[in-house]
């Protein structure tokens, strides 16, 4: 059996999470996607979610922490910076 596809959701704040999550899920569910959903945010704005978003980019190029590169990767910010 193959492994789920795994879809990581980097988010700038709780708002993010709980809106695009439950919309990835309802496409997971209708389309019958076996997949697994990583949730990655963080807080504090715009510019503290790229730097950190920056970091995740390179723990994941350098293998730190036994992550992979997922195979879809949403990130969510706001438009109002």
């Amino acid at each position: 059996m193959p492994e789920p596809i795994h879809i990581a959701l980097y988010y700038e704040d709780r708002a993010h999470e709980l809106f695009i999550g439950a919309l990835v899920q309802r496409f997971i569910d209708e389309m019958r996607v076996d997949a697994r959903i990583s949730v990655l945010g963080a807080r504090g704005g715009h510019s503290k979610m790229m730097a950190e978003f920056e970091e995740y980019q390179n723990a994941i190029r350098g293998g730190q922490y036994a992550l992979s590169a997922p195979d879809i990767l949403l990130l969510a910010r706001d438009a109002n910076c």
